[in-house]
């Protein structure tokens, strides 16, 4: 979701999104290792250094999402249509003008 943590939705609450994730995996590693596509492809096996270098890098950035989420849930206004609530009263909410339109 745009705005709530993962862990707090659950892992598995996306399996069409898992699947897909799966499949990537396991197509980039066929394309990267079997001879067959590697001639195809024109790739090359990648050394265990580089490997080791990626492995990491996914929970770097479902960190980083994960810290931009809660600092977005953090500064979000409510927005709400009860009287009173600072998101209406504001002085950039829309006003009623002649006529009933608001604008």
């Amino acid at each position: 979701t745009q705005h709530s943590s993962t862990l707090s939705i659950g892992w598995m609450s996306n399996p069409l999104l898992l699947g897909g994730i799966a499949f990537e995996l396991l197509f980039t590693a066929a394309v990267i290792y079997l001879p067959p596509l590697q001639a195809v492809f024109e790739t090359a096996a990648l050394p265990g250094w580089v490997l080791a270098l990626l492995v990491p890098m996914p929970v770097l950035v479902w960190g980083l999402d994960e810290v931009y989420r809660w600092l977005a849930r953090r500064t979000a206004r409510p927005i709400t249509t009860r009287v009173g609530h600072p998101a209406i009263d504001s002085p950039m909410a829309p006003r009623a003008r002649a006529g009933g339109v608001v604008g």
